[in-house]
């Protein structure tokens, strides 16, 4: 099939804007304030757990979200990673490996904060706005080291700037800090390999 990119392209899109859909509707049918929370009945409450699933493990109250988001960043990734460069500009195998490590990083990154989202029983739960924000930025760092894959200038600045803001809020919020070293070590290390070729950066 001569337009298989262009699938690929168009597939991961989709499934990936749909993934957020998915996750929207689930967080404001599913994740009420406490305040709205303590208003239910112990009926209610647990009517409400049932149905949510909010008793089951985090990856199965998000499995449709996650359903849709995984294949969608693989085929979305693959269609950049697999895309001719023009001009053709070649890297070397540390670099290209690294950068897809920071691909991968960041996404988990932005898992791990979408996926804290916080549950209206938590004792001591991450703010809402805290663990979007990781969400966000999370997949800005992918994208940043997506457009720098590409040999983009700005891409490799926003996986700096958004990789930074990210590690500091996960260290702030306590969640999966080994990625947040990951990103830090991304940011110390890119420098250093991106170096031999920074006259390719447009």
């Amino acid at each position: 099939m001569k337009n298989w990119r262009t699938v690929l392209w168009v597939a991961g899109t989709l499934l990936l804007v749909a993934s957020f859909m998915v996750y929207l509707a689930q967080v404001a049918s599913c994740y009420p304030s406490s305040a709205v929370w303590h208003q239910f009945t112990a009926y209610q409450q647990a009517a409400f757990r049932k149905t949510c699933e909010l008793n089951y493990p985090v990856f199965i109250q998000f499995v449709w979200f996650l359903g849709l988001f995984i294949p969608g960043a693989i085929l979305f990734t693959t269609y950049w990673l697999v895309r001719r460069p023009v001009p053709d500009h070649r890297r070397s195998s540390v670099l290209g490996v690294f950068l897809v490590l920071m691909m991968a990083a960041s996404l988990v990154s932005a898992l791990s904060g979408l996926l804290a989202y916080p549950l209206p029983t938590s004792s001591s739960p991450p703010s809402p706005w805290a663990v979007e924000m990781i969400g966000v930025l999370g997949f800005l760092a992918y994208v940043g080291a997506l457009a720098a894959w590409r040999w983009k200038r700005w891409g490799v600045l926003l996986f700096y700037a958004a990789a930074i803001l990210t590690a500091g809020l996960i260290l702030l919020g306590g969640i999966f800090r080994p990625v947040a070293g990951l990103l830090i070590l991304g940011v110390i290390i890119l420098p250093l390999l991106l170096r031999p070729y920074r006259n390719r950066l447009s």
